[in-house]
């Protein structure tokens, strides 16, 4: 996906108090920050959202996945060229190789839970 410059970011996953914790910490920055607590309603916003979005996706949610919502954006490209992917999931866990390839082919990060470090979050954005 090519490089966004936008301040305006979206966070998936399900576990509300890691949107929480996202959300102030980024709106503290200045970012303006939606939240989603699955890719399924993640996907819904972001077809009635009229600008691009810097998303932060956990990995493992009920009804779509961190890898079904990269999956999703990657199969409408022009859509998707308008996004930048985050992938946010447990220190420790391996990803599926066909997915660890869909993030090393569209550029997207990957963090690594618990967050430690803040400024490790706000780089990649």
């Amino acid at each position: 996906m090519e490089n966004v410059i936008t301040r305006d970011v979206l966070v998936v996953d399900d576990e509300e108090s890691i949107r929480v914790y996202l959300k102030l910490l980024l709106d503290d920055e200045g970012y303006d920050t939606a939240t989603a607590a699955d890719g399924e309603l993640a996907w819904q916003f972001l077809q009635d959202a009229p600008k691009s979005y810097i998303i932060i996706s956990d990995y493992w949610m009920p009804h779509l996945d961190g890898a079904g919502l990269l999956t999703r954006l990657i199969e409408h490209p022009d859509f998707g060229r308008q996004q930048r992917f985050i992938l946010i999931t447990a220190a420790g866990r391996e990803l599926p190789p066909p997915f660890a390839a869909q993030i090393r082919a569209t550029g997207a990060s990957v963090l690594r839970k618990p967050f430690l470090d803040l400024d490790v979050i706000l780089d990649a954005v």
